[in-house]
């Protein structure tokens, strides 16, 4: 790998965590909007049951994200080049 691979994987993993966070902002966003529902009976049930697994769906893609930035976080360690042992005196 190149010396600039360890930053180009560190910068990936940012944009990785910040889409992760995006996808935490609209499930807060969801759930105001549901909170906001007025009305009963089966639509209204149906409706707060989807809301519950597009909520499901959201934590898992932004934890799946989460996860592969760690994963490019590590790899960034590994590919960046060794420290130069201090010189002994």
């Amino acid at each position: 790998m190149t010396a600039s691979a360890p930053a180009a994987l560190t910068a990936a993993a940012k944009v990785l965590d910040t889409e992760a966070d995006r996808l935490r902002d609209v499930r807060r966003r969801l759930i105001r909007r549901a909170d906001t529902v007025t009305w009963e009976g089966p639509a209204a049930r149906r409706f707060q049951a989807s809301i519950r697994r597009r909520e499901r769906e959201l934590d898992a893609v932004a934890d799946d994200l989460h996860a592969r930035a760690g994963w490019l976080r590590s790899a960034a360690q590994v590919a960046a080049p060794p420290r130069p042992a201090p010189a002994s005196r």
